[in-house]
Order: structure tokens, then sequence, then C-alpha cells
């Protein structure tokens, strides 16, 4: 056996050695980074949206179909939806266990990071990146979810990285890579269908760039540009139709990152200069992967969420950590100290980053807040197999306790009639197959027929239903507290005016 004295020699070598060490350190980075994801999956409960994933999941494990009660078919972001699916065969139902694809895509998305980062400017702006990204709690609050937003996450930047090689080599492999990766793109996320025009545009530059054009070489990337739009689940005028002018979301998207991650955007805009001045074709690359896509979801997608420019995150780090490099080459010029090096004014200045701008904000800042799950746990407890049970939002009930009898939307009020719309299949609710009970006097109705029952609503639909709907709730017997939630039951003891 070796000696303890050899083992510590052997240790010390490695990390003296630059190759060894950035491995050493990136490693580090990804497997806090991943401790971190798997503690928050344990914590937070699945909200609406994560459910309906899990449930089409859950039913492709069970059925070999995306198919909820209601009969609709779930074919959206299905790649992913397939991927939680087979974690569900292998660990289970839990939380955790359909967490697992998002956590293995995040740590896969934080690596490629590097990757590229390391390509473009250097390795020490590829760990800054990593670290940048992999800790900040916008991160770490969308990479843990039953969601396809960091698997899409992951092929975009795998694509912006394709698009890189092809432009430095001209190599037909990456060409077919990027073909596939941008092809499962658009079957992840719609915002995969930007790809091929980020390709076309860095295409172009580089071609004006090196004053250097081939007619063969554009006539093959515009016939396989027209067969990706053949491919593609949506026609042209499908994706221009989901557009329109939205005059309210740029106060929204303005508040969102420059009062929760400002220090972010100052070392990223400051990345962006220094690269347009030192390392122009890539960086133009990096802003062409981020800036067109944002501002069609700023100006012309309806409805705002942090989620939509999540996609963004990975290139916004790679700048700031070519930000924070170049300040501390500036900065440790300044000193004629050697232990006053770059490495160690970009460790402290990435230090500060994370704890003073990323974790200056907790993961609940950025995810929706889901609600209390105890609330089903005690129907688990205490409703009966016959029990009518009645609630607005079906997802989750349909994942932690079972398909609703009756879904309570109440009036026009609660929801539009035109949202409506989007949850009818067939005559039932899509999500879960129940009834619909669209009055006072549905309810009313419902509650007589049925001798005990049990009425679940989240805390924001209580409030939007109508005083006539209030009052009928009014009649119940409260059950229990749970935040978020509110909760009642009935035994016949209703009584009608």
């Amino acid at each position: 056996m070796p000696e303890k004295q050899d083992i510590l020699e052997r240790i010390r070598q490695a990390l003296e050695s630059p190759s060894r060490r950035k491995i050493y350190l990136l490693a580090l980075i990804v497997v806090s980074g991943l401790a971190f994801r798997i503690h928050v999956s344990q914590i937070y409960p699945l909200w609406n949206d994560e459910a309906i994933t899990a449930n089409a999941a859950i039913a492709v494990k069970n059925l070999g179909l995306p198919i909820f009660q209601s009969g609709y078919e779930y074919w959206r972001s299905f790649p992913y939806t397939f991927a939680v699916s087979l974690s569900s065969h292998l660990f289970g139902n839990s939380e955790l266990a359909l967490r697992i694809p998002s956590i293995i895509f995040s740590g896969l998305s934080v690596i490629l990071t590097y990757r590229l980062a390391e390509k473009i400017y250097s390795p020490l702006t590829g760990l800054t990146a990593s670290a940048v990204m992999f800790f900040s709690a916008y991160h770490i609050a969308w990479s843990t979810q039953v969601r396809a937003y960091i698997m899409f996450q992951l092929v975009y930047l795998a694509a912006v990285y394709l698009i890189y090689l092809y432009g430095e080599t001209g190599e037909r492999k990456y060409l077919s890579l990027l073909f596939a990766a941008a092809l499962l793109a658009i079957y992840i996320n719609i915002t995969g269908y930007i790809i091929p025009f980020i390709f076309l545009t860095y295409y172009f530059y580089i071609s004006l760039y090196e004053k250097q054009f081939e007619i063969r070489r554009l006539v093959l990337l515009t016939v396989l540009g027209l067969i990706f739009l053949v491919l593609g689940p949506l026609s042209p005028e499908s994706i221009f139709d989901w557009l329109s002018w939205q005059r309210h979301n740029p106060r929204f998207y303005y508040t969102l990152l420059f009062s929760k991650i400002p220090l972010l955007l100052c070392f990223s805009a400051l990345g962006l200069f220094t690269g347009i001045k030192d390392e122009l074709k890539p960086t133009f690359l990096l802003l062409a992967s981020v800036l067109p896509a944002s501002l069609i979801f700023i100006l012309f997608v309806e409805g705002v969420s942090p989620r939509y420019l999540f996609f963004t995150v990975p290139f916004l780090a790679i700048l700031a950590g070519n930000g924070i490099e170049r300040i501390s080459v500036k900065l440790s010029g300044l000193f004629d100290k050697e232990y006053i090096s770059v490495e160690r004014i970009t460790a402290v200045l990435t230090i500060a980053l994370v704890l003073f701008g990323l974790l200056s904000f907790t993961v609940a800042d950025f995810r929706p807040h889901p609600a209390d799950k105890s609330v089903y746990e005690h129907l688990d407890r205490n409703a009966g197999k016959d029990d009518t049970v009645i609630t607005q939002w079906t997802p989750v009930m349909v994942y932690y306790f079972r398909p609703p009898d009756y879904v309570l939307y109440g009036d026009k009020e609660s929801v539009p009639l035109d949202t409506r719309q989007d949850y009818i299949f067939n005559g039932s609710e899509l999500y879960s197959g129940a009834d619909f009970i669209d009055t006072a006097e549905g309810l009313e109705e419902v509650i007589r027929q049925n001798e005990r029952g049990w009425l679940v609503l989240t805390e924001d639909s209580y409030e939007r239903k109508s005083p006539e709907v209030k009052e009928v709730i009014s009649r119940l017997d409260p059950v229990g507290e749970f935040e978020g939630y509110r909760m009642w039951k009935w035994n016949n003891s209703v009584s009608t005016p």
C-alpha cells in the first residue's frame, strides 16, 4: 500500500496541474450544485404545471401514452415527458424521482456551459460561468421542476455550441448534429424555431467577416432550413399567430431583471463589451443567441414569467465570466504581488456575485409558490372512496390524491370564457375528465345530490368566485388550515333557502 505521504504528494501534484485543477474545480461546482438541487427538489411540492407533466409521464409509464383521464393526449414537450416517465419507471412517483431528469439535465447544462466558455474565451471564464450559473437561485428554481425548461436550455445551448464548432471548422458532422439538436429543440419548446435563424445570421456574419462566400454551402443550408420547417410540429403561420404586441410585458421583465439579478446583468454587459473588442466573432454568436429570442418574449408573447427567459442563463453567465476575468486582469496589474493573481481575484469576485447578487434572493422568489400538499394528505386519510370531490385546478389533485368528480369554475369572473375553452375536451375538464360546475345553482345541486363530499380551492380561486358561489360555500363545514388552500366538507348538512 502507498504510504500516506505518497498519497498527499500525488494530491498536491494533481492540484498544481492546471489541466487537472480545472477538472477538479468544475467537478466541485457540479457536485455542490447538484446537492443544492436535490435538496430543493425534496422541499417543494409540485405546482399546477409540474403536475401536468408528472401526470402525463406516469400515464406513459402505465399506459404507453401521455393520456389524461379525459382522453386528451398531452404531446407537448414529449421528449422531456418521456425522460420523466423513464425516471418514474426506475425510481417511483415521488417529487424527487420525477425531478431527477431535470437535475441531470442541469448538471449537463453547466458542463456544456463550461465547455463553450472555455472554447470562446478561456478555462477561467468557463469555471466562473459555471459557478455563476449553477449557484444562481434563478437557475436552481427552474432547473428543479418537472417541466421541460431545463432540457430545452441544454439542447438550445448544445445547438449554439455546434453552431460555433461548425463556424470554426466547417465540418459537416457538426452541421448534422446541429440539425438533430434543432429538431429536438422544437419538439421541446417552440423557441427552438429560432435556432436556424441564429445559425444563418452567424454564418452570414462570419462569411462577411472572413470575406468568403460558398454558393454550394449556402444552397445546402437553405435546403436544410426548408426541411427543418417541414419536419417541425408547427406551420410558420401558426407560429406567427402565436405572437402579438404586448405593451405591458417590458415593465415586468425590467422589474425582474434589474431588481433580482442586476449584478449578473452588469457583469454580463461588461463581458459583452470587452468580448466585442477582443473576441468579436464568438461574442456576436452569444449576443445572437440571447437578444432576438428574448425580445420576442418581452415584446410579442402574451403572458410573462421568469421561465420564459430561462434559456438565456448560460449565455449571460458566460458573458459575466468574461467580464469578471477582464476586471481581474486589470486589478492584478495594479499590484506587484505574487499572491494577488488573476485567478484569486476572479474567485473573490465570483463568490461576491454569487453571495450578494445571485443568492440574495431565494429559490421561492423565482418559482411559483406551491400550495401546501397536506390538504391532499388530509383527504387521503379522511375521504371515503365514494365521497364526491370538487376542485378548480385539477392536475395537483390528480397527482397527490385522485381525479376530482367535479370542477368548480363558478362563473366568468373566475376564468374568462376564452381561457375556459383551453380546459375542455369532449365536454369534460381536460386534465381530469371531471364534470364542470358553472353556477352557484349547479354547485348547490351537486351538494344536494351527493351525501358526502369535499371542496378544495386555492386561496386565489376562492377569492375570484362570485358572491353567489361564496354564499353556497359558506354553508359548508370548513376543514383545517392549509397554506394556499381552503377546504370544506359536507354530509347532507347543507340547507337550502
